[in-house]
C-alpha cells in the first residue's frame, strides 16, 4: 500500500514539472499559440522615418507587426521645427504661390487671381474654389438667318429713256453660343445697291432743245 502511494506521488510530481503540454496533448487537445504583442506595443505601429522625398523631413510612417509607437501624426516627428530644412516651405512659398503655416505644418493655396472678369464677359460660371471657368459662351461665327429686299426705286434720269435706280436689302444674322442655344448677338446688315436701266419717265430727255 505504501509502494502505491508513493508511486502515485511521483507521478503527480512528475506532471507537474513537465507544465500543461503534456495534459493537453494526452486529453487531445492542441495547445493554443500565445500572444506576441507584448505590453505597451501595437500591430500595426508607427516610427519616425525620414521622407525620401525631401530630406530631412521626418514622417510619421505605419510599420506591419507589432511595434510601440513613436508618433501619431508628422509634427510628433518634427526636429527643430515642423519643417527644419525649410524643403516644404521654399516649395509653397516659390513653387506653389502659397504661404506657409508652420503651426499646422501645411501649405495654403494662393487665392484665386485668374481671369474671372473675362469668364463673366463670355457669359460662363465662375469657381473661385478651383479658379474655373465653366460653361462658357465661346460664340460660333454668324449665321444669315433672313435677307429683307427693298427696291428697286427710281432715283433720276440719266440720258433718253434712262435712268438710276437704287435697290436696297437688309440682312439679318445671329451668332449663337457653343451650345447651339443660347444667343450671343443678332444685327442686321443693310446694303444699297445703284444701277442703269430704261426709264420711259426719261422720254423727256430724247426731245431736242
Amino acid at each position: 500500500m505504501k509502494r502505491v502511494a508513493l508511486l502515485l506521488g511521483v507521478t503527480a510530481l512528475v506532471v507537474w514539472m513537465a507544465g500543461p503540454g503534456p495534459l493537453a496533448a494526452a486529453a487531445g487537445l492542441a495547445p493554443t499559440a500565445m500572444a506576441t504583442v507584448q505590453e505597451g506595443e501595437t500591430s500595426p505601429y508607427y516610427v519616425c522615418e525620414e521622407s525620401q522625398e525631401f530630406p530631412g523631413v521626418y514622417q510619421c510612417v505605419e510599420k506591419s507587426g507589432c511595434g510601440t509607437n513613436e508618433c501619431e501624426s508628422d509634427q510628433d516627428c518634427a526636429v527643430g521645427g515642423c519643417d527644419p530644412g525649410g524643403v516644404l516651405e521654399s516649395q509653397c512659398i516659390n513653387e506653389e504661390g502659397g504661404s506657409w503655416d508652420p503651426d499646422a505644418c501645411q501649405c495654403i493655396p494662393p487665392p484665386c487671381t485668374g481671369p474671372e472678369q473675362e469668364c463673366i464677359n463670355n457669359w460662363g460660371s465662375w469657381d473661385a474654389d478651383s479658379c474655373t471657368c465653366s460653361n462658357e459662351c465661346n460664340p460660333g461665327p454668324p449665321q444669315l438667318v433672313g435677307v429683307e429686299p427693298y427696291g428697286p426705286s427710281f432715283m433720276w434720269c440719266t440720258d433718253c429713256y434712262y435712268g438710276l435706280y437704287e435697290y436696297d436689302e437688309t440682312s439679318f444674322f445671329v451668332q449663337f453660343c457653343e451650345d447651339g442655344q443660347r444667343v450671343w448677338d443678332q444685327y442686321s446688315v443693310p446694303s444699297v445697291w445703284y444701277f442703269g436701266a430704261s426709264a420711259d419717265q426719261c422720254g423727256y430727255l430724247c426731245l431736242p432743245w
